[in-house]
Formats: C-alpha cells, structure tokens, sequence
C-alpha cells in the first residue's frame, strides 16, 4: 500500500519502529493534524503494516454522528473477536461486556464500568497469547465517552504487554476536558505535504498534472493539505482556467464541499443526509427510512468519490464529507431525517437519541425514549451517557408533569453519582432540592450526595461533609420509618471512624426494619454489617450469623466495589477472631472477584489484610510479594505513601532502614494511623529499645482509644505495649493494659486475647518479682499459644518464658524454651528476635551443646556442609530450599557454640570420643 501513501516517509519509517517495539515501555502511538492532513490514510496503512508482521487487528473508525451512543466504538472493535475468547473469559467479565455490546439483559443486576474495562482488557491478554495486539482507533476525538472510558482503563493495565494503540485526532480544541489520553503515549503532528508530494498525490488519484505555474498557485491555495489540494484540483477539472484568472476555489472548505455536493443529482443528495445522521448506515437501513431503494443514489456517489460501499455498509470516504451533508442542509430536512431514522432503527438509544433530534421543544413521548434509554445505559455499565440522556428527558419535559420532571431530577442525580460527576451532580442538587416535593425523593438525593462528598472526601465546606448530609436526610425522613431507617444505615456507614455512634445508627435502623419498615435489601446488609463490625470493635465479639444474613441479602445484587460486600468484610473480621483460614479463602475470592471486575480500589484494601493476615499467620515471604503488589497497586490510584501498610512484615523481619523511614512519612487520619505506629514499635521493641517502643504504643493506644476501637485483637499491640512500659520501669501502666486485656479475654472468645492476657500478666508479676505467679501465667501463655495460628507469637511467649526461668535459676528449663524460641525466630526469618534469644542463651552461662543435640535436619545439613559442599549443593542433595539450609547452619552453629564452618568439622569429628580422649 505504499503508494497510495504519499510524502510520508518518514511518519511510516516510526509506524515501523513503533510495531517492531513491542515490550518497550511505549505502548501507545498518536498521530495529530487538522481535517484533512491524510491521518485516515497514515492510519489504513498502519493497519497494513501490522497485519503483514502477524498482528490480530481490532480497528475501528467513530464517527461524529456516533460520538453521543454507549459503546458503539468498543462495538465495532469487537466485531471480529472469535466466540472462543470471549468464552474464556471469567463468568462476571464475560457477562458485562455482553450486557454493554448488548448481547445480553442486565437483568436485577447493572454492570459496573470498570467490569467492561476489565473484560476488554482481558480479550487484549488473550488475543495477545498467540500474536501481538495492534487496537487501531481512526479520530479519536468521535469516541464515545464509554468506549474511551473502557479503552483507557484497559490500556493502563497493560504495561508490558504484548498490546499497542495507534490512533489520530485532530488537534484538541481549547478548553477541551473530554479528550481521549494515554499516559506515555507518543504524539507525531502530520505536517503540511510537499509541492512535490502534492504533485505526485494529484497524478496518482486524478490521474492529471497540472503546469507548474497552476501547481503552485493550488498548493498555495490548500496549504499542503492534501485533502484540499483533491478538492481543489477536482474542481480545476471542471474549469478552463488561464493564466493570471482566480482559481475557481470558494474561501472555506465548506463552500467548496458543497459546490461538489450540488454536482450530485437531488435523489442522491437525499440519500445522503440520513446516511449522514446516522454515522454508518446499512443499505437495508437506508431503505427502510427512505421507503425505497437507495442504490442507484449510492452508486452516484461512490462514483464521485464521496462515499466507500463495503459489502451492506455505507461510509463516506472522509468525515468532512459527511459533515457537509449534514451542515449543508435545511434544519428541517434534517429533523425529516431523524424522524424517519427514529422510526426505523432498532437500538433504543439510538432511536431516542433521533427522536430528540427530529422534534422542537418539550414532548412527552420523546421525553419517555430518553428516560427509557438512559435507564438502559446505566444498566449496561454507561452511567455518563445515562446522565446525558436523563438531562434530555428533563429538557423535554412538559411543564405540566411536575412529578415525571422531579422523578427525572432524581434520576439525573443517580447518575451523576455513579459516573462520579461531583461538580454536576452538586449542581443539580442545589439548583433542584429546594423545590424536591416529598420526603421519599429530598432524602433520596441527600442520601446520593452524602454517599458521593463520602468519597470524595473534600469537605471543606461543612453542608457538604457526608454526614452532615445524612443528617440532613433524617430530617427530612420526618420519622417515615422506612426513609429514616436508610438514613440511619446511611449515618452509621458515614459514622465509621466513630464505633459508639455508628453502632448506635445501626442498631436503630435494625429496630426500624425488625418494626416493618421497608428498605431495600442493600440498605439492611448495611445495617447489618456495620452492627456486626463496630460490636466487634466495641469488644463485643463477632456476630458470624448476623453477617452471614447481610451476605445472603446482596446474593442477587452485590454492591459495585468489591470491599463493600459483605462477604469480603466477613474475611477481613474472621482475622481478628483467629479464624486465619476461612478469613484467608475469604479474602483471596474477595481479591480475584476484584481483579476479574477491574475494582482497582477495593483490590488494593484486599491486599492491606492480606499482607497483615500472612504476617500474623507467620507466611512472611507472602506477606512481602503481598506488599509489593499493594504498593503498586496503590501507587497507580493515589499519591498517598504505601509504606505504613507494607512496614510490618518489614520489622518483624528486622529490616531496620526500612521501618525506620516511616518516621519521615505523615501521620495517617485518625487512629489507623496505628497502621503507621505499630511497626515502629516493634521494631523498637526488637531492638531491645523500650523506651522507643513505649512512645510509639503510647500514642498508637491513645488514638484507638480516641476513635473508640476497644477490641485489642484488630491491632494487636496491647501485649508489646506491656512489654515496653515494663521496661521503662512503668508498672503501673503495663498492669492497667494488662487488666484491660483480662477484662476482654474474659468477654469474648478470642485466642490471641486469652495469650496475650496471660503472657502480659506474667511479664507484670516478674516486674513485680513474683516469679512463681510469673511461671503460672507464663505456662497459660504457652497454653493459648499453642491455639493461636501465630508462629511469632508462640516463639514470643517461649522467649518470655526463658527470661522467667533465667531469672528464677532453672537454667535447664530457661535454655529449652529460649531454644524453641530461637529455633521460630530463624525458621521465620526473625533476625533481631533471634540474637535477643541468642544473648540470653549466653547469659544463662551453660555449656556449648553436643552434636547430638541437634535436630535430625540440622545434623544432615551439618555433615554436609562440614564435608565442603556449598549450601545450594547442601539444598540439592537434601531437596531443601538454600533459605532453609542456611537457617538449620545457623541453629546448628548456636547450639554448638561456634562460628565457621572449618570450627563445624572440628566438633562434629569430636562426636562418639571417650571422656579425655584427645
């Protein structure tokens, strides 16, 4: 195709370099130029150039007529993808792009946008296992905004993928906000052509050269566009045009467009302004609106140039073609054809959107189709274009239906929330709220706009802080039981950081509901979700059954986000009453679920309790990839520092730098900015610095105090808060957390509370020099421990358990216990933890252990190793991990007292000799 491509060496020469790049960092090209600069010819032999290096092509070319329908772009890039990929997808993905493509009824349950995204990014990965993927998008700026928006989501989720995007535009316009944009994409201006590309372009398509002399006045004349220059030189065909007469060229392209339109008889013209209405009409199409056959009209025109027939489809050969059509004729005839379009297409938006194109002024029965058909774009995922077509409906409006145009108002709203156009919805609720009548609909949009400012979260003015507006909707509930149980669902899902007052909010909406009041099924899991979570923040235990019913509430109709289900949430609770394994197989369907919807922001909250669940389960290696998906994850929707989040599995690790760092990091909001503290504090406790821990847990135990978090099992720092106001020497302080901590164990069934009490008592009463009681409560600690799936926990309890041996001069008993705990420390990769058991083994003062006091594992990797092999040769031979190898060297190596491996050969060859034999 390369010759139909002129004086564009050097555009074509990066065409290649960019299809050649696959796996580097670009993955999107642009070419920019103004109407008729040849983008749609640089871009068919893009498409070209990629087909004949074995790319699988999705294309598409929007036009401006299509620019207002839901998906119709992401419709014509799925065109040809085979049944089978779609068929691969994951069952929610697959159902959201059939239910967009609408392929599918949306039924009870609308598809969120980011599940089409993910679903479109999940075709580009299949079809990108078996050849690279170009998407090719002529004119970009005609894309729809639900396309654009499934588009980038995709396109942002593929960095080293095997995926490319090539796309034109012309040149945005000033002040454009809706402009289709790739991060990192590559922009390339298609400049004015040559006088001899011009030359060559005008021969090759008219099959005509010019003289010089008229040469240069027509490339003057179109400036080196070589769309103009076509035009022109068509109409220098008709004229006989001396030297020094005017070129026969009108001032604007327009005029000129419409001098060759008017060359074309009236029966074809009339054929084309529908064909131009509708963007790119079938021939069938055409002939239903027009009640008879179009073709001897389209053949005319295809004939001159203005339109392409390919198979049933009509396109006009370039968009200004089109434009002129439309442009050039009479506002009535262009209603005409919307009228007869409207009653032939059978698309409900598309029919809407030609009613509304084919009338004047307020109509109910275009009003209705407009209600109908932004009803139906927001159950296919669109909620943008269901705003449009709601704020339609509401233009059209009779005055004399109050109640349809209110009803409407509400609507308008609701979709403004989900596509989370805050400026507008806000707009829309000043300007409307005033005159809302009826409580039902005042506290619909105050409930709409608490939940959109919850996001949000810019609330500098306080009418518009989520909870002041959920207020605001209780009274305007007027104690209507129904309204006013949402509202208090409402307040205690707004009032979250609060737990006294959202479970006060909760549990009146659940006496409301228990009373009859009638609310919708999300509304009651609601309620009782935030009941069952701040009765467990309150100490209260965990209400398994009462979550268990809100799950089964949202079974037909899940929320959106993923972290919003009641299913996920029960996962999240089950961690802080022990249950790690259902709380873990919770949690990882919570995470898939949000990976195969595209929910980017809950996925990220279901890899902060992951990362936590892991490291409390002792799982530090998963805990840490964990974390560095989290932080990427998180880097990509906020400017908000991961670290706190990640720092846990850092200090119980001992990775002193990078705990420390959290110092320069900012305070996070409220009391999760324990988050923060709590690793801070461990590591301060690991290094043997209680007077640093103590400042950490200091502050981390006031701020859950302060935001009402009493139950001690969500954080799990009351325990080493003990420890480190022990060793600062404030008794009375560990005695009274310690008391806290009994008071709970005693109140709900927790394991790591049960431990927890009694490790803290026995560390206070060996503070107090009771040793015995110390010895008692220690040997309950060990006891829960033992229950509790917490490997650091269990090494932490026999650590203390030493120190109370030592301290009480069972050395024997004391090097037992710090052995087992030294021998968790090295099996989890506790460093700091254990050289702390290592110095106390050194302080009981006893002898060096024998060789036969070493593990069966230890002794096998011992011999090995004394023999000269490497530690992976040692891994090899024993099918162990050269991580494990290493940890059983150094267990072996304290238990013998030595330091090297030549000190290892010395004592192992010593094993089996007589007493004084040398």
């Amino acid at each position: 195709m390369d010759d139909l491509v002129v004086g564009r060496k050097v555009e074509l020469a990066r065409i290649d370099s960019f299809l050649t790049a696959v796996g580097s960092r670009s993955v999107a090209l642009f070419f920019e130029g103004e109407p008729g600069i040849g983008k749609t010819t640089v871009w068919r032999e893009a498409i070209h150039r990629a087909e004949s290096r074995g790319f699988a092509v999705l294309s598409c070319r929007p036009v401006e007529a299509e620019r207002k329908l839901s998906f119709a772009a992401l419709a014509d890039l799925l065109e040809g993808v085979p049944p089978a990929v779609f068929e691969s997808l994951p069952g929610p993905l697959r159902r959201a792009l059939e239910v967009a493509l609408l392929q599918a009824d949306a039924g009870d349950s609308p598809v969120d946008a980011r599940a089409v995204g993910a679903g479109f990014r999940g075709i580009l990965l299949r079809l990108a296992e078996g050849s690279p993927v170009l998407v090719a998008i002529d004119d970009t700026q005609w894309l729809d905004v639900p396309s654009a928006s499934t588009l980038g989501f995709a396109l942002r989720r593929l960095e080293g993928e095997r995926v490319r995007l090539f796309g034109t535009r012309r040149p945005a316009a000033r002040g454009a906000r809706d402009r289709f944009e790739i991060a990192g994409a590559d922009l390339i201006t298609l400049e004015p052509l040559s006088l001899a590309a011009i030359h060559q372009l005008l021969k090759s398509r008219l099959g005509r050269s010019f003289s010089r002399p008229l040469l240069l006045r027509l490339d003057q004349t179109a400036g080196g566009n070589p769309f103009f220059g076509l035009e022109i030189g068509r109409e220098l065909l008709h004229a006989d045009v001396r030297p020094g007469d005017r070129l026969p060229v009108p001032r604007d392209l327009q005029r000129l467009l419409r001098r060759r339109l008017a060359r074309l008889s009236a029966a074809t013209r009339e054929v084309l302004l529908p064909a131009a209405a509708v963007g790119e009409p079938t021939r069938v199409l055409l002939a239903a609106a027009l009640g008879t056959d179009p073709s001897l009209a389209l053949e005319e025109a295809e004939r001159a140039g203005i339109i392409e027939l390919v198979d049933d489809r009509v396109r006009f050969s370039h968009p200004l073609y089109a434009a002129a059509v439309y442009a050039s004729a009479p506002a009535v005839g262009r209603r005409a054809a919307h009228q007869r379009l409207a009653e032939v297409v059978e698309e409900i938006e598309a029919r809407a959107r030609h009613l509304a194109l084919g009338s004047v002024g307020p109509d109910a029965a275009v009003a209705q189709a407009l209600d109908e058909a932004g009803e139906l774009a927001q159950r296919r995922g669109a909620p943008s274009a269901a705003a449009e077509l709601t704020a339609l409906a509401l233009e059209r409006t009779p005055a004399a239906d109050e109640e349809r145009r209110q009803e409407r108002v509400v609507d308008l709203v609701d979709h403004l929330v989900l596509a989370a156009d805050a400026p507008r919805a806000w707009e829309v609720a000043r300007r409307e709220l005033p005159g809302l009548r009826g409580a039902k609909r005042r506290v619909h949009v105050l409930l709409a706009l608490s939940e959109l400012a919850q996001w949000s979260g810019d609330w500098d003015n306080r009418d518009e802080h989520p909870v002041s507006l959920a207020k605001e909707a209780l009274e305007a509930a007027a104690g209507e039981a129904s309204l006013a149980a949402r509202c208090h669902a409402a307040l205690a899902v707004r009032l979250e950081a609060s737990a006294e007052q959202a479970l006060s909010h909760a549990q009146r909406a659940l006496e409301l509901i228990a009373g009859g009041a009638d609310v919708p099924r999300p509304v009651h899991a609601d309620a009782l979700c935030v009941s069952a979570q701040n009765a467990l923040f309150r100490g209260r235990g965990l209400d398994i059954a009462r979550v268990e019913q809100a799950i089964e509430l949202q079974r037909v109709a899940p929320p959106r986000l993923v972290h919003d289900r009641s299913s996920f949430k029960l996962g999240q609770w089950l961690k802080y009453v022990d249950a790690f394994e259902r709380s873990r197989q919770l949690l990882e369907d919570a995470r898939q679920s949000a990976i195969d919807e595209g929910d980017d922001l809950s996925l990220v909250n279901i890899l902060t309790h992951l990362v936590v669940l892991e490291c409390w389960a002792g799982r530090w290696p998963v805990a840490r990839t964990l974390g560095v998906e989290y932080a990427q994850r998180k880097s990509e929707l906020s400017p908000e520092d991961p670290r706190p989040h990640t720092a846990l599995v850092a200090a119980l690790s001992g990775e002193v730098e990078t705990v420390e760092a959290l110092e320069g990091v900012p305070p996070l909001d409220g009391l999760y900015d324990v988050i923060r503290l709590r690793p801070l504090g461990l590591l301060a406790l690991s290094q043997d610095d209680p007077q640093a821990a103590h400042t950490y847990y200091r502050r981390a135990l006031e701020l859950l105090e302060r935001g009402g978090m009493r139950e001690p099992a969500v954080f799990r720092i009351h325990a080493d808060a003990v420890e480190s106001a022990i060793g600062t020497g404030k008794i009375d302080e560990a005695r009274l957390i310690t008391r806290e901590l009994q008071a709970h164990a005693r109140r709900c069934r927790i394991g790591w509370n049960r431990m927890a009490a009694a490790r803290s008592n026995a560390c206070v009463a060996a503070a107090e020099g009771e040793l015995e009681r110390a010895g008692s409560e220690i040997n309950r600690a060990l006891t829960a421990s033992r229950r509790v799936p917490m490997p650091f926990e269990l090494g932490r309890t026999f650590f203390v358990n030493g120190q109370i041996e030592r301290r009480a001069k069972r050395k024997s008993s004391a090097k037992r216990s710090l052995e087992q705990a030294l021998r968790i420390f090295d099996e989890l990769g506790a460093r700091l933890w254990a050289e702390r058991a290592q110095e106390e083994l050194r302080r009981i003062g006893l002898r060096p252990g024998a060789p036969g006091q070493l593990t069966e594992s230890e002794r096998r990797v011992a011999e090995l190793a004394a023999s000269g092999l490497k530690n992976r040769e040692v891994a090899a031979q024993l099918f162990m991990s050269p991580k494990t190898v290493e940890a059983n060297l150094a267990r072996a190596y304290r238990k013998l007292g030595i330091h090297s491996r030549a000190e290892l050969g010395a004592r192992l060859a010593n094993v089996g000799r007589a007493p004084g034999q040398t």
